[in-house]
C-alpha cells in the first residue's frame, strides 16, 4: 500500500494512522526519505510495511436475525440512521479547520522566506516604497495562496472519506451484533478545531491572515 505525503505529515504521524513503527516506516522507504528521517516532502510517496493494498470500502450490510427470531424473520432493529445519523457524526468545520491547520504550518514558512527574499531583492534595487514592490508581493501570496487552498481542499476530500469509513464501520459492527454493539460516542473525535498557529515569523502570520481572510 502506499501513502502519499501531506502538508504537516511526519513520520511519527503517518506510522501511528497505520500501526506499525516510524523506525520499520522509514527503513521501508529509506531510498525516497534520504538520510535525515525528519526531512520529508509533501507529494513524496511512500510504502506502508506490511499493507499490500489499500482497505476495501465497505457498504452497508443487511441486518443480521437476533437469537430467538424464527427462521426468515428479520431482527428488528432501529435503522441506523436514527441511530447514528451521518450528520451528526461528521462536522466538515473540523475537518477543514484539521486541514487548515497542517497545510498552515506548512505554507507559512514558505510565505516568510519567500517574502524576505522578494523584500531583499526590492530593497537592492531602491524600490522599496515602489508600486512594483506592492504588485510582486500580491502575485506571490496569489501564487502561494492557490496551492494552499488546493492542499485544504484536497485534505478534506481524503478526510471526509476516512470518516465515512469509520461511519460504516460502526454501523457493520452494531448490525453484525443485532444491535448490542452501539457507538460509545455520537461524533468523530479525531480532529480538533483550533486557528491555525505558526512561528514562521512576521511575514508568515502577514500571509496567514491575507489567506484567511480569503477562505472566510
Amino acid at each position: 500500500m502506499q501513502y502519499i505525503v501531506k502538508p504537516g505529515d511526519s513520520l511519527s504521524k503517518i506510522s501511528q494512522k497505520y500501526g506499525v513503527s516510524w523506525r520499520d516506516l522509514y527503513n521501508a522507504n529509506k531510498n525516497v526519505i534520504g538520510s535525515n528521517p525528519n526531512l520529508i516532502y509533501a507529494g513524496q510517496k511512500y510504502n506502508i510495511p506490511g499493507q499490500s493494498a489499500p482497505t476495501p470500502t465497505l457498504e452497508p450490510v443487511a441486518p443480521t436475525v437476533t437469537p430467538g427470531t424464527s427462521a426468515g424473520e428479520k431482527a428488528k432493529l432501529t435503522p441506523w440512521a436514527e441511530v447514528l445519523p451521518w450528520e451528526q457524526y461528521y462536522n466538515p468545520e473540523l475537518v477543514k479547520g484539521s486541514a487548515m491547520e497542517r497545510a498552515a504550518a506548512y505554507y507559512a514558512p514558505q510565505a516568510q522566506r519567500g517574502r524576505e527574499s522578494l523584500e531583499s531583492s526590492f530593497a537592492d534595487r531602491g524600490l522599496t516604497r515602489s508600486g512594483m514592490r506592492g504588485q510582486g508581493i500580491a502575485n506571490f501570496y496569489d501564487e502561494l495562496g492557490r496551492q494552499q487552498r488546493g492542499d485544504i481542499e484536497a485534505d478534506v476530500i481524503s478526510d471526509t472519506a476516512d470518516i465515512k469509513q469509520e461511519w460504516q464501520m460502526l454501523q457493520q459492527q452494531y448490525e453484525q451484533s443485532g444491535g448490542k454493539e452501539k457507538p460509545a460516542s455520537n461524533v468523530y473525535e479525531a480532529y480538533e478545531l483550533t486557528p491555525p498557529t505558526t512561528s514562521a515569523g512576521r511575514y508568515g502570520t502577514t500571509y496567514l491572515n491575507w489567506l484567511n481572510n480569503i477562505l472566510k
